[in-house]
């Protein structure tokens, strides 16, 4: 189809307006008239200049397009379509909704009820259209016809979060809870969607108050009740986080923010205002806040604010071997006060633990489900899709949120006896490998092996964009898929805020995200003789040895 486009230009205009004249018109279609120049369907851009209308049935637009030599596939009618927003309601109720029945990702016989998702994606393989983002979005007040999706029109003060959380039998999801909701400045504009996967009369459920709300009614699990929506599902059927995250995204019904969190986490006072301030200062709409969080001891004071300053940056991996493949796997990451200010860092990666975007995110980059038993790899997985898609990950400028890692004493008296999925790696033997098959074929992380090889179930949903190609990113990162290697001190370039630097004046005019097409560069490691090979890591202490280097542009190398 891509080559009948210029023949369009050589019909002239007066067949081109029989051929548009029969067809059934509908109402406007609010589409920019570059994107209908650039569509491979040269009948809809035909349509569009004669009379600013779409067409409706594909019969007609074929009928008219034969007139010109031309077949319009059922792909491209349907990638053209517009597209109506769902209905949204604040708060939303999944409890008057219908679930849906799908099969357990790696046992059939298993069903799971689960709510059916808010939209398909939204960018058609193509960057999502500003007009569309734009609409995406519920506000807590509803305008003067009582709609309360009201996108970009919400007042900043009134747009709504959605946080969702996947938590595997831990006790202190409930705990998290109450500080997300007790340290925000907005917590009514807050909704919190949790699967929660415990064994019955075993663990305590995440919705359970730590005390009985008639002794204390204003705890967050008490007093937001109405925000909060869980999910309960048996944890002997857990295949680990990125199943459960699909279905936490399934819990998304069209907040203006998402966010995602791990279920262990304590954050500081005004962490919501924080983070709406950061993501706004971007003038991105594809931004995406993310990273690894610092541990919470010492972070906090007695009245939750925030006493340590710095944060980490994601820029540290190396490839591991998982099973029979390798993956890109992310390791200690550099922890220092920013090095750019008065915005969020630009970074090449995303973590699950933390996460914080518009709610446009998790419709266009839903969790694969058919990626069982699959832990290391997760957020690579994320990463490649959703730059692909179109979207930026940056690091925030100040923490607001943090994490119990087991690093202390108090960390791992608190938290050791807490069990985690691979508890049920026996009961679906193998599922993993074939899920990280899946994972790494998409992200073109095989190369050279038969796609066939790998699941490809639903792979317009859960794969690709089409706005960068991944290989494009690996080469920015100086990463050699064929030989599983990478180019060193990549931090070097990320945490110094050179990356930041040089692809941020990118930003296209209309804030839908960095142009790469303008970017043509390649890392290449300056400060040492050998690459970072198959499960080699530059540690911790190698980072900070070198911190008294000269870091400019100038050392830099780009291959143009």
């Amino acid at each position: 189809m891509e080559s009948i486009l210029p023949s369009l230009h050589n019909v002239k205009e007066q067949k081109k307006r029989q051929a548009c004249s029969s067809s059934t018109p509908a109402p406007p279609w609010v589409l920019s008239q570059n994107r209908l120049a650039a569509t491979l369907s040269a009948f809809v851009l035909c349509a569009y200049i004669v009379s600013n209308v779409a067409v409706i049935s594909m019969v007609d637009l074929n009928r008219n397009a034969r007139e010109l030599g031309l077949e319009i596939s059922e792909e491209i009618f349907m990638r053209h379509q517009p597209y109506t927003l769902p209905i949204s309601r604040w708060p939303a109720d999944l409890h008057a909704e219908e679930f849906e029945t799908i099969d357990h990702p790696a046992s059939p016989k298993i069903k799971w009820q689960v709510p059916k998702f808010w939209s398909k994606p939204l960018h058609n393989q193509q960057l999502m259209e500003r007009g569309l983002a734009m609409q995406v979005g519920t506000c807590s007040v509803p305008d003067a016809h009582g709609s309360i999706l009201r996108g970009a029109d919400c007042p900043t003060h009134q747009r709504t979060i959605f946080m969702t959380i996947a938590s595997y039998r831990d006790f202190q999801c409930r705990e998290t809870i109450e500080y997300l909701y007790g340290r925000a400045s907005f917590p009514e504009r807050i909704r919190v969607g949790v699967v929660d996967q415990i064994v019955s009369s075993v663990d305590v459920s995440c919705d359970m108050p730590i005390r009985p709300c008639d002794e204390d009614p204003n705890q967050a699990l008490c007093r937001y009740q109405h925000l909060i929506d869980v999910i309960t599902m048996d944890a002997r059927e857990s295949v680990g986080p990125v199943p459960a995250r699909h279905v936490g995204h399934r819990l998304y019904r069209g907040e203006y923010y998402a966010a995602q969190a791990d279920a262990h986490l304590a954050f500081g006072k005004h962490w919501d205002q924080s983070l709406i301030l950061e993501i706004e200062s971007t003038g991105n709409e594809m931004a995406v806040l993310s990273t690894y969080l610092s541990d919470v001891a010492g972070a906090l004071d007695e009245q939750g604010n925030v006493v340590k300053y710095g944060r980490p940056i994601m820029c540290n991996s190396y490839w591991k071997k998982s099973e029979q493949h390798y993956h890109i796997h992310h390791s200690v990451q550099p922890e220092s006060p920013p090095t750019v200010t008065g915005s969020p860092q630009l970074h090449p990666w995303w973590s699950a633990g933390f996460s914080f975007s518009r709610g446009h995110f998790v419709v266009n980059v839903p969790y694969d489900i058919y990626q069982p038993m699959v832990f290391s790899g997760e957020e690579m997985s994320i990463a490649i899709r959703g730059w692909t898609v179109g979207y930026d990950f940056y690091a925030i400028e100040n923490s607001v949120a943090f994490h119990y890692y087991q690093e202390n004493e108090e960390n791992i008296k608190k938290r050791k006896n807490v069990p985690t999925f691979w508890e049920n790696a026996a009961a679906f033997e193998g599922a993993g490998v074939a899920g990280m098959r899946r994972l790494l074929g998409i992200v073109h992380l095989l190369p050279g092996e038969d796609p066939s090889s790998w699941d490809k179930r639903e792979e317009a949903t859960y794969g690709l964009g089409g706005v960068r190609n991944p290989d494009a990113l690996m080469k920015i990162l100086g990463v050699n898929v064929k030989e599983h290697t990478m180019e060193g001190h990549l931090c070097k370039f990320v945490n110094t805020g050179i990356m930041h630097r040089l692809f941020t004046p990118q930003l296209r005019t209309d804030g839908m995200g960095i142009d790469y097409s303008r970017i043509d560069y390649k890392w290449v490691d300056r400060y040492g003789s050998e690459t970072v090979n198959k499960s080699d890591v530059e540690t911790e202490e190698d980072l900070h040895s070198r911190e008294g280097d000269d870091d400019d542009s100038e050392e830099i190398s780009a291959e143009e």
